[in-house]
């Protein structure tokens, strides 16, 4: 499973790359099933996870994890264990688009 979830997560950190055109930044962590991903500095967590969360892509605000509900660089925490290659990929181009609205 190990080598199932790194394989993964490449993909995931890979599309990230690629596909969001400066939106946000990540680091390819050593182990996990969750990327915490950083958006912009004028990105507010909270709106972009709500727009993920309307094309239908599952996220968690930093924000929301902060004792005052403000983290220091806004960003989302994202999953990726559970899909393949062509639904990280649909996901990745799907959050994406809604982080452009």
């Amino acid at each position: 499973m190990r080598n199932l979830y790194a394989e993964r997560r490449e993909w995931f950190v890979s599309a990230l790359k690629s596909e969001t055109d400066g939106l946000i930044e990540t680091t390819r962590p050593s182990a996990g099933l969750h990327l915490t991903v950083w958006l912009k500095e004028n990105i507010d967590d909270s709106e972009a996870a709500r727009r993920a969360a309307d094309a239908g892509i599952v996220s968690e605000p930093l924000s929301a994890l902060c004792l005052n509900n403000r983290s220091a660089r806004p960003g989302l925490v994202l999953g990726y264990a559970p899909f393949n290659r062509e639904e990280i990929m649909r996901g990745v181009r799907t959050l994406a688009k809604a982080l452009r609205q």
